[in-house]
């Protein structure tokens, strides 16, 4: 619909038992993710956990989060529509290094 998945290898949700911070970290480490990963969330949990694991961050108005909520966290940006995320994956793309151990 919005053209989106060539722009994602990977995508995930939450899971039972272990914060989002702690599950960020762990795809880190095991080369999951790399510092180019964005994370999209639509609460403040989301965004912090992405800016303790060095990661640039979107957070979304179109979920359960409001504009105060989700600009407390400190995102990298945030949205209104669907439609602005490929803009800000593309200008992510071009200023994060990219590691070269890493296919995308």
């Amino acid at each position: 619909m919005f053209e989106l998945q060539d722009y994602f290898s990977f995508v995930d949700g939450g899971d039972i038992g272990i914060t989002k911070g702690s599950q960020l970290a762990a795809m880190k480490n095991a080369g999951t993710i790399d510092d180019r990963a964005i994370m999209v969330g639509d609460r403040y949990i989301d965004i912090k956990s992405a800016r303790e694991n060095g990661l640039n961050s979107i957070g979304v108005l179109w979920g359960f989060g409001d504009y105060q909520e989700l600009s407390g966290a400190s995102p990298t940006y945030i949205i209104e529509n669907m439609e602005e995320i490929l803009d800000i994956i593309k200008i992510v793309k071009a200023t994060v290094p990219t590691n070269p151990d890493r296919q995308l």
